[in-house]
Protein backbone atom coordinates (compact mmCIF):
# COMPACT_ATOMS: atom_id res chain seq x y z
CA UNK A 1 0.00 0.00 0.00
CA UNK A 2 1.52 3.30 -1.03
CA UNK A 3 1.03 6.70 0.34
CA UNK A 4 0.92 9.48 -1.38
CA UNK A 5 3.06 12.55 0.27
CA UNK A 6 1.67 16.04 -0.91
CA UNK A 7 4.59 18.02 -2.35
CA UNK A 8 5.05 21.42 -0.29
CA UNK A 9 3.84 24.68 -1.10
CA UNK A 10 5.80 26.73 -3.22
CA UNK A 11 7.07 29.70 -1.91
CA UNK A 12 7.19 31.74 -5.07
CA UNK A 13 10.80 32.22 -4.31
CA UNK A 14 13.49 31.21 -6.85
CA UNK A 15 16.15 28.64 -5.38
CA UNK A 16 19.94 29.24 -5.00
CA UNK A 17 21.88 29.62 -8.19
CA UNK A 18 23.68 26.67 -8.90
CA UNK A 19 27.22 26.67 -7.23
CA UNK A 20 30.07 28.50 -9.51
CA UNK A 21 27.06 29.78 -11.46
CA UNK A 22 27.45 32.87 -10.37
CA UNK A 23 31.00 33.69 -11.20
CA UNK A 24 30.15 32.30 -14.30
CA UNK A 25 27.55 34.93 -14.99
CA UNK A 26 30.25 37.99 -13.55
CA UNK A 27 32.80 36.71 -16.50
CA UNK A 28 29.81 37.00 -19.22
CA UNK A 29 29.46 40.50 -17.98
CA UNK A 30 33.05 41.42 -18.27
CA UNK A 31 33.04 40.00 -21.42
CA UNK A 32 30.47 42.10 -22.44
CA UNK A 33 31.65 45.32 -21.21
CA UNK A 34 35.33 44.49 -22.78
CA UNK A 35 34.58 45.78 -26.47
CA UNK A 36 33.54 49.27 -25.12
CA UNK A 37 36.13 49.53 -22.68
CA UNK A 38 38.87 48.86 -25.34
CA UNK A 39 37.38 50.96 -27.55
CA UNK A 40 37.86 53.83 -24.93
CA UNK A 41 41.33 53.00 -23.61
CA UNK A 42 42.76 52.74 -27.28
CA UNK A 43 40.84 55.78 -28.83
CA UNK A 44 40.20 58.15 -26.04
CA UNK A 45 42.80 57.08 -23.22
CA UNK A 46 45.64 56.62 -24.85
CA UNK A 47 45.88 59.57 -27.28
CA UNK A 48 45.43 61.69 -24.28
CA UNK A 49 48.53 60.26 -22.34
CA UNK A 50 50.08 60.53 -25.17
CA UNK A 51 49.36 64.29 -25.78
CA UNK A 52 50.17 65.04 -22.16
CA UNK A 53 53.40 63.35 -22.20
CA UNK A 54 54.49 65.24 -25.70
CA UNK A 55 53.75 68.33 -24.03
CA UNK A 56 56.50 68.02 -21.68
CA UNK A 57 59.31 67.17 -24.69
CA UNK A 58 60.94 69.48 -26.73
CA UNK A 59 62.35 68.68 -30.54
CA UNK A 60 65.06 67.11 -29.10
CA UNK A 61 63.06 64.55 -26.98
CA UNK A 62 64.41 66.29 -23.54
CA UNK A 63 61.57 66.99 -20.64
CA UNK A 64 61.08 70.81 -20.52
CA UNK A 65 58.37 73.09 -19.33
CA UNK A 66 58.90 75.23 -22.22
CA UNK A 67 55.93 74.21 -23.69
CA UNK A 68 53.63 75.79 -21.17
CA UNK A 69 55.63 78.64 -20.43
CA UNK A 70 55.58 79.75 -24.10
CA UNK A 71 51.95 79.47 -23.93
CA UNK A 72 51.63 80.96 -20.90
CA UNK A 73 53.62 83.97 -21.52
CA UNK A 74 52.02 85.26 -24.89
CA UNK A 75 49.49 87.64 -24.00
CA UNK A 76 47.88 87.09 -27.62
CA UNK A 77 47.83 82.83 -27.02
CA UNK A 78 46.02 83.79 -23.33
CA UNK A 79 43.23 85.69 -25.32
CA UNK A 80 42.87 83.29 -27.42
CA UNK A 81 42.31 80.86 -24.67
CA UNK A 82 40.04 83.18 -22.63
CA UNK A 83 38.55 83.67 -25.89
CA UNK A 84 37.74 80.01 -26.24
CA UNK A 85 36.35 79.22 -23.17
CA UNK A 86 33.95 82.75 -23.80
CA UNK A 87 32.49 81.30 -26.64
CA UNK A 88 31.74 78.58 -25.67
CA UNK A 89 30.18 79.61 -22.23
CA UNK A 90 28.27 82.01 -24.61
CA UNK A 91 26.83 79.75 -26.94
CA UNK A 92 25.58 77.72 -24.38
CA UNK A 93 23.50 80.04 -23.37
CA UNK A 94 22.29 81.42 -26.28
CA UNK A 95 21.28 77.61 -27.38
CA UNK A 96 19.58 77.48 -23.89
CA UNK A 97 17.67 80.74 -24.34
CA UNK A 98 16.62 79.35 -28.08
CA UNK A 99 16.13 75.69 -27.25
CA UNK A 100 13.86 75.43 -24.49
CA UNK A 101 10.82 77.01 -26.42
CA UNK A 102 11.67 74.81 -29.42
CA UNK A 103 11.98 71.72 -27.14
CA UNK A 104 8.46 73.29 -25.27
CA UNK A 105 7.10 73.26 -29.02
CA UNK A 106 8.02 69.48 -29.62
CA UNK A 107 7.05 68.41 -26.15
CA UNK A 108 3.87 69.37 -26.34
CA UNK A 109 2.84 68.80 -29.70
CA UNK A 110 0.88 66.10 -31.49
CA UNK A 111 2.93 62.50 -32.22
CA UNK A 112 3.10 63.10 -36.13
CA UNK A 113 3.90 66.64 -35.43
CA UNK A 114 6.36 65.59 -32.87
CA UNK A 115 8.20 63.20 -35.24
CA UNK A 116 8.33 65.66 -38.19
CA UNK A 117 9.90 68.67 -35.72
CA UNK A 118 12.12 66.08 -34.10
CA UNK A 119 13.72 65.20 -37.41
CA UNK A 120 14.03 68.66 -38.39
CA UNK A 121 16.13 69.16 -35.06
CA UNK A 122 18.55 66.60 -36.01
CA UNK A 123 18.94 66.16 -39.77
CA UNK A 124 22.16 69.49 -39.45
CA UNK A 125 23.55 66.55 -38.28
CA UNK A 126 23.05 64.89 -41.25
CA UNK A 127 24.94 67.44 -43.37
CA UNK A 128 29.09 67.59 -42.35
CA UNK A 129 29.81 70.38 -40.25
CA UNK A 130 32.23 71.57 -43.09
CA UNK A 131 29.40 71.49 -45.69
CA UNK A 132 26.90 73.67 -43.09
CA UNK A 133 30.30 76.30 -42.49
CA UNK A 134 30.75 76.86 -46.20
CA UNK A 135 26.73 77.70 -46.39
CA UNK A 136 27.05 80.46 -43.43
CA UNK A 137 29.73 81.68 -45.65
CA UNK A 138 27.94 82.45 -48.22
CA UNK A 139 24.92 83.79 -45.94
CA UNK A 140 27.05 85.97 -44.16
CA UNK A 141 29.40 87.41 -47.33
CA UNK A 142 29.34 90.98 -48.20
CA UNK A 143 27.05 90.48 -51.22
CA UNK A 144 25.51 87.28 -49.79
CA UNK A 145 21.69 87.07 -49.50
CA UNK A 146 21.33 88.50 -45.84
CA UNK A 147 23.13 92.20 -47.03
CA UNK A 148 20.95 91.57 -50.40
CA UNK A 149 17.98 91.41 -47.91
CA UNK A 150 19.27 94.16 -45.76
CA UNK A 151 19.86 96.80 -48.95
CA UNK A 152 15.89 95.54 -49.89
CA UNK A 153 14.25 97.13 -46.92
CA UNK A 154 16.87 100.08 -47.00
CA UNK A 155 19.42 99.58 -44.27
CA UNK A 156 23.17 99.58 -45.03
CA UNK A 157 24.79 96.43 -45.20
CA UNK A 158 26.96 94.87 -42.38
CA UNK A 159 30.49 92.72 -42.36
CA UNK A 160 29.44 89.83 -40.28
CA UNK A 161 31.96 87.35 -42.33
CA UNK A 162 35.63 87.07 -40.11
CA UNK A 163 33.91 88.23 -36.91
CA UNK A 164 33.03 86.81 -33.79
CA UNK A 165 29.21 87.32 -34.24
CA UNK A 166 29.77 84.79 -37.54
CA UNK A 167 31.47 82.63 -35.27
CA UNK A 168 28.85 82.57 -32.59
CA UNK A 169 26.33 81.86 -35.31
CA UNK A 170 27.53 78.83 -36.70
CA UNK A 171 28.49 77.29 -33.39
CA UNK A 172 24.96 77.68 -32.43
CA UNK A 173 23.25 76.48 -35.31
CA UNK A 174 26.10 73.19 -34.90
CA UNK A 175 25.30 73.11 -30.99
CA UNK A 176 21.26 73.44 -31.28
CA UNK A 177 20.45 69.85 -31.32
CA UNK A 178 22.55 69.13 -28.12
CA UNK A 179 20.54 71.75 -26.41
CA UNK A 180 16.84 70.84 -27.57
CA UNK A 181 17.25 67.02 -27.49
CA UNK A 182 18.08 66.78 -23.19
CA UNK A 183 14.93 69.26 -22.93
CA UNK A 184 12.65 67.37 -24.95
CA UNK A 185 13.10 64.24 -23.24
CA UNK A 186 13.03 65.86 -19.74
CA UNK A 187 9.59 67.86 -20.37
CA UNK A 188 8.49 64.57 -22.13
CA UNK A 189 8.37 62.66 -18.66
CA UNK A 190 6.51 65.81 -17.00
CA UNK A 191 3.10 65.15 -15.49
CA UNK A 192 1.24 67.69 -17.49
CA UNK A 193 -1.73 67.79 -15.08
CA UNK A 194 0.74 70.12 -12.96
CA UNK A 195 0.00 72.81 -15.66
CA UNK A 196 -3.65 72.09 -16.26
CA UNK A 197 -4.17 72.64 -12.77
CA UNK A 198 -1.85 75.76 -12.39
CA UNK A 199 -4.16 77.07 -15.49
CA UNK A 200 -7.08 76.43 -13.71
CA UNK A 201 -6.24 77.99 -10.66
CA UNK A 202 -5.83 80.89 -12.84
CA UNK A 203 -1.92 81.29 -12.91
CA UNK A 204 -0.67 83.45 -15.67
CA UNK A 205 1.05 82.08 -18.82
CA UNK A 206 4.35 83.17 -17.19
CA UNK A 207 3.95 82.30 -13.82
CA UNK A 208 3.17 78.90 -14.96
CA UNK A 209 6.40 78.97 -17.46
CA UNK A 210 8.75 80.25 -14.82
CA UNK A 211 7.78 78.64 -11.61
CA UNK A 212 6.54 75.02 -12.72
CA UNK A 213 7.64 74.14 -16.07
CA UNK A 214 11.12 75.22 -16.18
CA UNK A 215 12.51 73.88 -12.94
CA UNK A 216 11.23 70.19 -13.56
CA UNK A 217 12.94 70.96 -17.31
CA UNK A 218 16.10 72.22 -14.98
CA UNK A 219 17.90 68.36 -15.40
CA UNK A 220 17.94 68.79 -19.25
CA UNK A 221 18.69 71.90 -19.31
CA UNK A 222 21.93 71.11 -16.87
CA UNK A 223 23.02 68.07 -19.39
CA UNK A 224 22.07 70.19 -22.56
CA UNK A 225 24.47 73.01 -20.99
CA UNK A 226 27.54 70.35 -20.49
CA UNK A 227 26.98 69.34 -23.65
CA UNK A 228 26.75 72.14 -25.88
CA UNK A 229 29.91 73.73 -23.28
CA UNK A 230 32.07 71.00 -24.26
CA UNK A 231 31.44 70.84 -28.17
CA UNK A 232 31.71 74.49 -28.99
CA UNK A 233 34.97 74.43 -26.53
CA UNK A 234 36.45 71.63 -29.08
CA UNK A 235 35.23 73.90 -31.99
CA UNK A 236 37.80 74.07 -34.86
CA UNK A 237 36.21 74.38 -38.63
CA UNK A 238 33.65 76.88 -37.52
CA UNK A 239 36.23 79.41 -35.85
CA UNK A 240 38.37 78.49 -38.80
CA UNK A 241 36.16 79.64 -41.91
CA UNK A 242 34.52 81.91 -39.90
CA UNK A 243 35.95 83.56 -37.61
CA UNK A 244 39.44 84.84 -39.12
CA UNK A 245 42.06 86.49 -37.10
CA UNK A 246 39.53 87.93 -34.36
CA UNK A 247 37.34 84.81 -34.29
CA UNK A 248 40.04 81.95 -33.80
CA UNK A 249 39.35 79.95 -31.08
CA UNK A 250 42.57 77.58 -29.60
CA UNK A 251 41.80 74.47 -31.79
CA UNK A 252 42.95 77.09 -34.74
CA UNK A 253 45.96 77.42 -32.60
CA UNK A 254 46.69 73.89 -32.61
CA UNK A 255 46.22 73.27 -36.05
CA UNK A 256 49.14 76.03 -36.70
CA UNK A 257 51.09 75.02 -34.49
CA UNK A 258 51.11 71.17 -36.31
CA UNK A 259 50.31 72.09 -39.85
CA UNK A 260 52.67 75.38 -40.45
CA UNK A 261 55.47 75.00 -38.05
CA UNK A 262 55.46 70.89 -36.70
CA UNK A 263 55.64 72.04 -32.93
CA UNK A 264 54.53 69.06 -32.15
CA UNK A 265 55.10 69.76 -28.23
CA UNK A 266 53.47 73.26 -28.29
CA UNK A 267 50.83 72.14 -30.27
CA UNK A 268 50.37 68.95 -27.13
CA UNK A 269 50.54 71.82 -24.39
CA UNK A 270 47.59 73.90 -25.83
CA UNK A 271 45.77 70.57 -26.04
CA UNK A 272 46.34 69.93 -22.41
CA UNK A 273 45.35 73.31 -21.25
CA UNK A 274 42.31 73.91 -23.77
CA UNK A 275 41.35 70.14 -21.83
CA UNK A 276 41.97 71.35 -18.64
CA UNK A 277 40.07 74.57 -19.02
CA UNK A 278 36.95 72.93 -19.92
CA UNK A 279 37.09 70.26 -17.14
CA UNK A 280 38.03 72.86 -14.66
CA UNK A 281 34.86 75.42 -16.36
CA UNK A 282 32.26 72.21 -15.62
CA UNK A 283 33.72 71.32 -12.21
CA UNK A 284 33.23 74.74 -10.72
CA UNK A 285 29.35 74.20 -12.64
CA UNK A 286 28.90 70.98 -11.02
CA UNK A 287 30.35 72.55 -7.46
CA UNK A 288 28.90 75.72 -7.79
CA UNK A 289 24.98 75.13 -9.67
CA UNK A 290 24.25 72.10 -11.11
CA UNK A 291 20.87 70.86 -9.25
CA UNK A 292 20.53 73.96 -6.79
CA UNK A 293 18.70 75.79 -9.09
CA UNK A 294 15.22 74.85 -7.47
CA UNK A 295 14.86 77.35 -5.83
CA UNK A 296 15.33 80.03 -7.77
CA UNK A 297 12.29 82.61 -8.31
CA UNK A 298 12.28 85.35 -10.73
CA UNK A 299 12.85 88.36 -8.63
CA UNK A 300 13.83 87.02 -6.09
CA UNK A 301 17.28 85.93 -4.71
CA UNK A 302 17.97 82.01 -4.01
CA UNK A 303 17.11 80.62 -0.58
CA UNK A 304 18.44 77.62 1.18
CA UNK A 305 15.73 75.11 0.59
CA UNK A 306 17.85 72.10 2.59
CA UNK A 307 20.45 71.44 -0.20
CA UNK A 308 23.84 71.78 0.61
CA UNK A 309 25.67 74.70 1.90
CA UNK A 310 22.58 76.20 1.87
CA UNK A 311 21.67 76.08 -2.00
CA UNK A 312 18.22 74.33 -2.80
CA UNK A 313 18.40 70.34 -3.32
CA UNK A 314 18.18 68.43 -6.54
CA UNK A 315 14.99 67.14 -7.53
CA UNK A 316 14.06 64.55 -9.37
CA UNK A 317 13.00 64.94 -13.09
CA UNK A 318 9.21 65.20 -13.74
CA UNK A 319 8.64 66.16 -10.52
CA UNK A 320 8.20 70.09 -9.36
CA UNK A 321 10.58 70.95 -6.54
CA UNK A 322 9.00 71.38 -3.37
CA UNK A 323 9.56 74.58 -2.71
CA UNK A 324 7.27 75.59 -5.47
CA UNK A 325 4.47 76.95 -3.62
CA UNK A 326 0.81 76.96 -5.80
CA UNK A 327 0.30 79.47 -8.20
CA UNK A 328 -1.88 82.28 -7.08
CA UNK A 329 -3.64 84.97 -9.05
Amino acid sequence: MSTAVAAPPHSGRAGPPPAGRGPRLRNRVWLLVLPALLWVVVLHVLPLVTMVQESFLDDAGAVTLGNYTRLFENSGYLAVMWRTLGYAAAVALICAVLGFPLAYAIARSRPRVRVLLTIGVISPFVISSLVRTFSWQVLLARNGPLNSLLETVGFAPVSLLFTPAAVLIGLVHLSLPLMVLPIVNTLRSMDWAVVRSARSMGAPWTTIMTRVVVPIALPGIEVGLVLVFVFAGAGFVTPYLLGGQDGAMLGVTIEAAVNRFADWGFAAAAGVVMTTGVVVALALYRWLMAGRWSGWRPGRPWTPAGGRGGWPARTAPGRPPPSVAPCTV
